[in-house]
């Protein structure tokens, strides 16, 4: 797990780890060079739990990097991934562990989730995929898989060089497109993963570059299926993220995008009153009620 500037979800995030059914782990904690008390809640649980083993980035070098570092680490044969502001459910790793053991053919494992807001709310339940060959498909058009809630065969990342660095974001849809290549991706349909879509969520603030970044996966992808190598480089990302506007601000507000994941995943539990100031989100709900 890396951290930076987590200090409001941080401790319940790491509870849920501590509290996991299976005991035997290592749980490294990167500090990603926080300048909030998020290193200081960190070393609190390290004090009184051996399993926590805590490495501290001087400077802020991004989330892949820091997973990158963090692997190199890790002595276990299974490595389990978790973000700083989410948490896990007490029988996630049993479950992914128990998994793997009886799949020898999985290099993967995800979860379906729990999708919540800032205030720890429910805003609805996301369903993976969990047939290899089903994944591998939906991954061409879309990236189906939580980042953090996933379990891997440690060699397998390590065979295809773990995160490429160049990818800030969308380094994970990166990975399972490099390990579907010579690897099966598989997921568990209950949802083991409480994932928040906050105000300060990557997903809000950066749709725009993180689209982007998806959009790079999927041609390397594609260029290396037809000549076996891609175009991955420094000079070539930046020419693509040069296009980019990224001064130009959201439109979506932070309730619009939550009612939006509601109505696409058919939970329509949200004040219906909310729809009449956003007409496109009213003729959503008419089309995912239909299809329901």
């Amino acid at each position: 797990m890396s951290a930076r500037n987590s200090e409001e979800y941080i401790e319940k995030c790491i509870t849920s780890i501590l509290n996991q059914t299976l005991k035997n782990f290592e749980f490294i904690i990167v500090d990603d060079a926080s300048t909030d008390n998020t290193l200081s809640i960190i070393k609190k649980f390290a004090e009184i739990d051996k399993r926590i083993q805590v490495k501290i980035n001087k400077q802020n070098i991004g989330l892949t990097k820091s997973l990158n570092n963090a692997l190199k680490l890790a002595k276990c044969e299974y490595i389990a991934r978790q973000d700083a502001d989410d948490y896990s459910a007490t029988t996630r790793l049993e479950k992914q562990f128990n998994f793997l053991e009886e799949n020898k053919e999985i290099a993967l494992v995800g979860t379906s989730a729990t999708i919540i807001d800032d205030e720890g709310e429910i805003i609805c339940e996301r369903k993976v995929l969990t047939k290899p060959e089903e994944i591998r498909l939906t991954l061409k058009k879309q990236n189906c898989i939580f980042h953090g809630a996933i379990m891997f065969r440690k060699e397998a990342v390590q065979k295809i060089g773990g995160y490429r660095e160049l990818f800030k974001y969308g380094q994970d849809y990166d990975l399972y497109f490099r390990l579907c290549e010579s690897n099966k991706i598989s997921g568990l349909a209950e949802p083991l993963y409480f994932w928040r879509f906050s105000k300060s969520s990557l997903s809000f603030n950066h749709s725009k570059v993180q689209h982007k970044f998806g959009e790079l996966a999927r041609l390397f992808s594609q260029e290396r299926l037809n000549k076996k190598k891609d175009s991955y480089g420094q000079e070539f990302i930046e020419k693509q993220l040069t296009q980019l506007n990224l001064n130009q601000k959201i439109h979506e507000s932070y309730e619009y995008q939550k009612i939006k994941l509601s109505i696409k995943s058919k939970n329509f539990n949200f004040n219906k009153k909310n729809l009449l100031k956003h007409p496109s989100l009213l003729l959503q709900c008419i089309y995912y009620s239909l299809k329901k």
